[in-house]
């Protein structure tokens, strides 16, 4: 039900639209709304598991290796626009994060537009985000992300955002297929389930 409200508070925002508003300091706070699409490519995966085998005995892998993966995923936002040149956004979506683990996303962006949120310029950003993926145990997953792009301003009050961005995912899959017991290890022989993806994200925005 939290999730839902997340998602449900950056769709009403973006529904809104452009809201200018009186700000404090005698500038202009500007209420925005958008949809994001991405996709991203997996270059490195770690895994660190802790598990009673069918044998007895503790078993503790822990791995590294490069691979390649692909995903996408979409969300809408709300985003408060500060000094014309700094945004605050929440956004909601639905994001794939590995081969078969797909989850929900709530997720919070600060980014910095060189030339004003409506121009067309470079921009910065960094987010972070919460993963809500299907698991026995009800575990969630969670992204750190930094990039940036440049904002196309279109006709009227669209803008097209182009995105490049690196992110690091923390997943806690609920089971682990064991090679030696030809087998899936679950809760509760399964102690420890940690795994990171690195990515590399290409995406676009239309923004309101």
């Amino acid at each position: 039900m939290r999730t839902l409200r997340i998602i449900g508070l950056a769709v009403a925002l973006a529904v809104l639209g452009t809201v200018p508003v009186s700000a404090g300091n005698g500038g202009k706070v500007g209420l925005h709304g958008g949809v994001e699409w991405g996709y991203s490519m997996t270059g490195y995966e770690w895994y660190h598991y802790n598990y009673l085998g069918m044998d007895g005995q503790r078993r503790n892998p822990v791995y590294g290796l490069h691979t390649i993966g692909w995903n996408a995923g979409v969300s809408v936002y709300g985003e408060l626009c500060l000094w014309d040149r700094f945004a605050l956004r929440a956004a909601g979506g639905y994001a794939g994060i590995y081969t078969e683990r797909m989850g929900w996303t709530a997720a919070a962006r600060g980014s910095w537009f060189f030339r004003g949120y409506k121009a067309d310029t470079p921009l910065v950003f960094v987010e972070g985000a919460k993963v809500f993926l299907p698991s026995l145990e009800g575990q969630k997953g969670r992204f750190a992300r930094v990039g940036g792009g440049y904002r196309l301003a279109l006709a009227g009050w669209f803008r097209l955002d182009l995105l490049l961005s690196v992110q690091y995912t923390e997943d806690h899959p609920d089971r682990y297929y064991d090679r030696y017991q030809q087998g899936y290890v679950v809760s509760p022989e399964l102690r420890r389930s940690d795994v990171g993806y690195a990515t590399l994200n290409l995406g676009f925005a239309l923004n309101f």
